[in-house]
């Protein structure tokens, strides 16, 4: 989207545990695209990244990492359905739009929403 009257794309990220692969977490990502794509979002596209030692300048794609333009569906159904996924999978996840980070993790429903509620104030829709 372009102008400076379009919404800021949401960074997400699935995070591991000390026990995941990155197969593991892959497979995560893959879900949780999913269900977003489910929305009417504009696009859910995974994280391509730097290339790595011995990659020989292939870029790949980074574990864990999606880049969510709202589309129609706006960052309060995306986030919503994030949260949503995060505790249905018992995963962590961290959204993100313009440098403000939130982590949603094992709390309780109702602590959830009131972060959510508080982070997405912080971010109204743009006009």
């Amino acid at each position: 989207m372009s102008g400076s009257g379009a919404a800021a794309a949401l960074t997400v990220q699935v995070l591991s545990d000390p026990e995941d692969d990155e197969q593991l977490i892959e497979e995560m990502t893959a879900l949780l695209q999913e269900d977003l794509l489910e929305l009417d979002v504009a696009s859910v596209e995974r994280v391509a990244g730097e290339p790595q030692d011995g990659t020989k300048g292939v870029v790949a794609d980074i574990a864990g990492w999606l880049m969510v333009d709202f589309g129609s569906a706006g960052p309060e159904v995306v986030v919503a359905a994030v949260a949503a996924w995060a505790s249905r999978t018992r995963r962590s996840v961290e959204v993100s739009i313009d440098g403000d980070t939130l982590k949603l993790t094992g709390a309780s429903r109702k602590h959830i929403d009131k972060a959510l509620d508080e982070w997405l104030a912080r971010h109204p829709p743009r006009t």
